[in-house]
């Protein structure tokens, strides 16, 4: 709400009278507050028609369906397809409830998999010597990074450095600082260049996977070449590993580019499914799964008969419920 300030004839701005702006505050934040309370309602609306879609998808049994980019705007994963199915779950006090169930299909058969090597071998945690006799191996293959290995010697207390093993020789190296909790932050990961692409890192990246409950890091370009083609090539290594986002792992959150695990059915639980960068909530990724089918009469009729109706009804209340947050969000910028 705006409030034009009077002049005296003469363009000259005249002060408000005492109380006028505590009063306009006042009425701003009634309004504001009112707004509020409709967007609430409308989203309690929604969730009402949501409730009889789920319950009828369930005892039908069906499968919802969509191609990823529909749901992720960041997608990068060409015609990946992601799909959604309910399931009756135990809820909080034990009470039968129904339960989200999310998988990517394109590492639902195991011939089709992406394949992602693993180099059989021991990871150690490195002594003094040993880490020296990897960066005497390492700076003869690619001397100006030698720098990255030889940086830890001085603080292998605080940063542990764990080397790949392969019959006689060290072929890779992580630098880990443990952090609270029995996480720890992957301060640098390198593979012996003439190791690369024999599944160096992902044996490295499973095997500390079992050492530490989470882990962290950022996907620093560590080989030869541009650095950019480098960093997109990482962020997909360390995702098809199960970083969420490319960033961060733990047993609790699974990735959707997770080459082992998202083919396979996930719960999806509030914080548990990593889709690219974020972690949508099931509802949410629910929502969107429905969107699709409210654009799309040919998914329409994969559907069960009596889902139909409800979803008209469902899109005239999502509509009205997105409207509404947007006025919340334009009365909470005035």
């Amino acid at each position: 709400m705006t409030v034009e300030k009077p002049d005296d004839g003469q363009g000259l701005e005249v002060p408000p009278s005492p109380g006028v702006e505590q009063r306009v505050a006042k009425m701003q934040l009634s309004e504001l507050k009112r707004i509020r309370e409709v967007c609430r309602d409308s989203y309690f609306a929604l969730r009402e028609l949501e409730e009889p879609i789920e319950r009828i998808l369930l005892q039908e049994r069906t499968v919802l369906s969509v191609r990823r980019d529909a749901l992720e705007s960041q997608a990068r994963v060409g015609d990946q397809v992601i799909e959604l199915k309910i399931e009756e779950v135990a809820g909080p006090y034990g009470d039968p409830e129904p339960g989200f169930f999310i998988r990517n299909t394109a590492f639902k058969d195991e011939s089709e998999k992406p394949s992602l090597r693993e180099c059989p071998g021991t990871l150690v945690r490195a002594t003094e010597q040993q880490v020296e006799e990897f960066a005497v191996a390492y700076g003869a293959e690619f001397p100006e990074a030698v720098h990255r290995v030889r940086k830890f010697l001085p603080i292998l207390q605080e940063y542990p450095v764990y080397l790949l093993q392969t019959g006689d020789r060290f072929v890779g190296f992580a630098a880990v600082s443990p952090t609270e909790h029995g996480g720890g932050f992957i301060a640098e990961l390198g593979t012996l260049p003439s190791m690369e692409g024999k599944g160096v890192g992902t044996a490295i990246l499973r095997n500390l996977q079992t050492l530490y409950t989470r882990l962290r890091l950022m996907p620093i370009p560590f080989g030869r070449g541009n650095a950019d083609k480098q960093r997109e090539r990482l962020r997909g290594f360390y995702m098809a590993n199960g970083f969420a986002g490319a960033t961060g792992w733990s047993p609790e959150v699974v990735s959707l580019d997770d080459v082992r695990k998202a083919g396979d059915w996930q719960q999806a639980t509030s914080g548990s499914i990593a889709m690219g960068e974020t972690k949508p909530s099931p509802s949410d990724v629910f929502r969107s799964m429905l969107q699709q089918y409210v654009i799309d009469p040919q998914k329409q009729g994969r559907l069960p008969a009596k889902v139909l109706p409800l979803l008209e009804q469902w899109a005239k209340a999502r509509a009205e419920f997105m409207a509404n947050e947007r006025a919340v969000a334009e009365a909470e910028r005035s």
